[in-house]
C-alpha cells in the first residue's frame, strides 16, 4: 500500500513536472510569490560591482552523497545563477568549499561563466577554495578570506548550522550578509543574524528567481501544486477522522 502511494506521488509529480514545463514561459517568474531576499541578492551583486568589488559565496559545510546532498545540490544551482551574473560583469566570486568534490564542480561553473561572458582571462583556480572537512574548521577558515577590501559582502547558501555566525557576523564586509540554510539551527542563525533570510525551502527556489528557465520555473510551480495537494489531503483526512470515517 505503501510503495503504491509512493509511486503514485511520483507519477503525479512527473506529470505536473510535465505540464508546466509545457505551458510555462520565463516571463512568468515575475507572478510567482516574492521572495525578497532572492531579489536582494541581485542588488548585493550589481552594488559590489559598481564598487569594485567580489561576493564571496558559502556553499556550507555538507558533501555530496550524505543526508544534506539535496540542499548541496541547491546551492551548486544558485551558484551558477550568481556566478552568472557577476562573471557577465567580469568581476567573478570568490566561493569556499567543505568538500573537496565541490572544488572542480565549482570551477567549471565559475570557468564557464567567464568564458561565456567574453572574459575567459579573468578565471583563476583560486577564486575557488577548498578550507576544510570540519565544520568549525570550514566556518573559521572562510571567515579568515573575507578581506573588507576586496569582499563587498558574503552570501552562504547550503547546509550550515549556528558555524553561519562566524560567516555573516557584523564587521567581516562592508555590506549586510544574505544566508539560507537548510539546517533548522542554521535557518535561526540567518534569521537573527542577517536582515535577508532564505529559510528552508527557499534555497530550493533560488535557481528558480536568480536565472529563471523553463525547467526550475516549471519545478518551482510542480513544488507548489504538490505542497497544496499534500495540505489538502492532510486536511480533508483530519476532517474525515473528526467524524468517524476510516479509509482502512
Amino acid at each position: 500500500m505503501t510503495s503504491m502511494i509512493g509511486s503514485l506521488v511520483i507519477l503525479v509529480f512527473v506529470l505536473l513536472l510535465i505540464y508546466y514545463y509545457r505551458t510555462t514561459r520565463v516571463t512568468d517568474v515575475e507572478r510567482n510569490r516574492e521572495i525578497t531576499s532572492l531579489s536582494q541578492v541581485k542588488v548585493l551583486v550589481d552594488s559590489a560591482i559598481e564598487e569594485g568589488q567580489r561576493i564571496h559565496i558559502s556553499l556550507g559545510y555538507a558533501k555530496l552523497g550524505q543526508n544534506q546532498s539535496a540542499g548541496t545540490l541547491a546551492a551548486l544551482d544558485a551558484l551558477r545563477a550568481i556566478a552568472k551574473r557577476s562573471c557577465d560583469r567580469g568581476v567573478p566570486p570568490l566561493v569556499t568549499v567543505a568538500d573537496p568534490v565541490l572544488v572542480p564542480m565549482v570551477q567549471d561553473i565559475i570557468r564557464e561563466s567567464l568564458v561565456r561572458a567574453g572574459y575567459s582571462s579573468a578565471y583563476h583556480s583560486t577564486q575557488v577554495e577548498f578550507i576544510a572537512p570540519n565544520p568549525t574548521q570550514y566556518a573559521i577558515g572562510a571567515l579568515q578570506r573575507i578581506d573588507p577590501e576586496s569582499i563587498y559582502a558574503t552570501v552562504v547558501i547550503g547546509t550550515i548550522d549556528e558555524r553561519l555566525l562566524f560567516l555573516v557576523q557584523p564587521g567581516t564586509a562592508p555590506v549586510s550578509s544574505i544566508s539560507g540554510s537548510d539546517h533548522p539551527v542554521g535557518m535561526a542563525s540567518s534569521y537573527a543574524a542577517t536582515s535577508y533570510s532564505l529559510i528552508g525551502e527557499d534555497i530550493f527556489a533560488a535557481s528558480a528567481y536568480l536565472h529563471p528557465d523553463r525547467l526550475s520555473l516549471a519545478g518551482l510551480k510542480t513544488q507548489d501544486a504538490v505542497r497544496i495537494g499534500i495540505a489538502f489531503l492532510i486536511v480533508v483526512l483530519a476532517i474525515m477522522n473528526m467524524i468517524g470515517v476510516s479509509i482502512y
